[in-house]
C-alpha cells in the first residue's frame, strides 16, 4: 500500500511539474506574440507618420514650384506679348522676339535653383520657344494636360523611364491662350525620399510610377508589391507584404503627381526588435 501511495504521489508531482512547464510556455508564447503583435503595430505607425511626412514635404515643394512658374508667367508677360504682335503685324521682328523671350527664359533658369527646362507653347502642346540648352525637337502634345486633364504637375517620361516633372502654368496675352512649361529634374524628390529621420538603416522610403517603375533609389527593380496595388486603388495604410521579401510597409497615394509612395521595414528586422535580436 505505501508503495501505491508513495507511485500516485511521484505521478501527480510530475503531473503537477508538467502542467507548469505547459502553463510557461503557453505564456511565454503569448507574451511573445503580443510582444510582436505590438512592435509591429507601433512600428507601422511610424512608417506611416514616415510617409505622411514624406507625402507633405511632396506637396509643398510641388506647390512652391506652382508659385515660381505664376511669378515667371507673370514677368514673362510683356515678353510674350510683343512676340505674339509681331508675329501679326511686324513678322520681321519675330526673331529678335523670340530670342528675347530665350534669353529670358535662360536667365532665369540659370538663376533658379529647381527648374532645368522652360518652354512656351500654344494650348496644344506644341513648343513655340524654349530657353537655351533645351531638348530640341520635343512635344507636350501628348501629355496627360494637352490631353485634356487638369493637372498642374505631371511626370516626364523618356525611352520609357521617368526624366523628371513638368509643371504647368496656363497664359492669356492679348486674347492668345498659351502654357508656360518648367522642365525639374528629380534631385530633390530623390533628398526627401532618402532623409533617414526615425528610419532604420534597413528601411526605405521611395516613390514608384504608375508601371511599377521606382522613379527614386534602385530604378533596376520592378514593384508589384500588394502596398503598391493598394495605393493605386487610392487607399493609404500599412500592411504585411513581399516586396520581394517580406516587409512591414506603409503606401500613400500621391494624385498631384500620378505616383505611389511607399515607406517600407524588413519584416524580420521589426520582429527581431520584438524579441531583442
Amino acid at each position: 500500500m505505501p508503495s501505491t501511495w508513495n507511485s500516485i504521489r511521484t505521478r501527480l508531482a510530475l503531473a503537477v511539474v508538467a502542467a507548469t512547464l505547459v502553463a510557461g510556455f503557453i505564456i511565454n508564447t503569448l507574451n511573445m506574440l503580443y510582444n510582436i503583435q505590438t512592435t509591429v503595430v507601433l512600428s507601422a505607425r511610424q512608417l506611416e507618420s514616415v510617409a505622411t511626412l514624406k507625402s507633405a514635404q511632396v506637396g509643398r515643394w510641388l506647390d512652391d514650384l506652382s508659385v515660381e512658374m505664376g511669378l515667371l508667367a507673370d514677368a514673362s508677360e510683356s515678353l510674350v506679348s510683343r512676340w505674339q504682335l509681331s508675329i501679326q503685324d511686324f513678322p520681321a521682328l519675330r526673331s529678335d522676339s523670340e530670342n528675347r523671350i530665350r534669353v529670358f527664359f535662360t536667365d532665369q533658369q540659370a538663376r533658379s535653383q529647381r527648374f532645368r527646362f522652360y518652354y512656351l507653347t500654344d494650348n496644344s502642346g506644341r513648343i513655340l520657344v524654349q530657353s537655351a540648352g533645351a531638348f530640341s525637337g520635343m512635344s507636350f502634345q501628348a501629355t496627360a494636360y494637352f490631353s485634356g486633364e487638369t493637372r498642374d504637375h505631371e511626370m516626364l517620361t523618356l525611352d520609357g523611364r521617368v526624366a523628371g516633372i513638368l509643371v504647368y502654368q496656363p497664359m492669356t496675352v492679348n486674347g492668345h491662350d498659351f502654357v508656360l512649361v518648367g522642365w525639374v529634374d528629380l534631385d530633390r524628390l530623390d533628398a526627401i525620399m532618402g532623409e533617414r529621420a526615425n528610419m532604420s538603416s534597413a528601411s526605405r522610403t521611395y516613390v514608384v510610377d504608375t508601371h511599377g517603375q521606382p522613379v527614386t533609389g534602385d530604378k533596376s527593380i520592378q514593384v508589384d508589391s500588394d502596398g503598391y496595388r493598394r495605393a493605386l486603388d487610392g487607399e493609404y495604410g500599412w500592411h504585411i507584404y513581399r516586396n520581394p521579401d517580406w516587409v512591414l510597409g506603409a503606401y500613400h497615394w500621391l494624385p498631384d503627381i500620378g505616383l505611389v509612395l511607399l515607406a517600407e521595414q524588413p519584416l524580420g528586422e521589426t520582429i527581431g526588435g520584438s524579441l531583442g535580436v
